[in-house]
């Protein structure tokens, strides 16, 4: 989790799943924006990720992805976080930060990797080969991909209230 008393950045994408994301959410993130935190976790992902990705989005993930530090006692910047479900409170959801916002169809293109991700990554599908996925029997349900917009000076911890 990333540390909450940071200030939000400018927009927050997040994934919305049916179960418990912190066994992935840096791989998810790997996958759909070519990017990866100080800690090098979905590194794995990168060549695949990256060589199936627009150059548009591409470009924009370099240039535009912010990296926030968790809340760990050594901090790692990382451009992924565990999010509660705004319904449920549990971490079913994945954010990913940016410094600005994307146009729509670099918005689909995120959506439409999240789905891809979702529907591969476990033991049988095309990203079975990735260490994690070894050990998930099916598919990943993606319930969906939305943006959040924080106000200006808004904390992590207001975003998230």
């Amino acid at each position: 989790m990333i540390d909450t008393a940071k200030p939000a950045p400018p927009v927050i994408i997040i994934v919305d799943t049916t179960e418990y994301t912190g066994n992935f959410e840096r791989q998810l993130v790997a996958w759909m924006t070519g990017q990866v935190g100080e800690c090098g976790v979905g590194s794995n992902l990168l060549d695949r990720a990256r060589s199936g990705m627009s150059k548009k989005l591409r470009a924009f993930c370099d240039y535009s992805i912010v990296r926030m530090p968790d809340d760990s006692e050594y901090p790692c910047h990382r451009p992924a976080s565990i999010w509660p479900d705004p319904t449920t409170g549990d971490y079913t959801s994945v954010a990913t930060f940016f410094n600005k916002e994307l146009p729509e169809d670099l918005r689909d293109e995120l959506s439409d990797r999240a789905h891809f991700f979702g529907e591969q990554y476990h033991r049988d599908g095309e990203l079975g080969d990735l260490y994690m996925a070894t050990f998930r029997e099916k598919p990943l349900c993606i319930k969906g991909v939305r943006t959040i917009l924080p106000k200006k000076a808004s904390l992590i911890s207001d975003v998230l209230s």
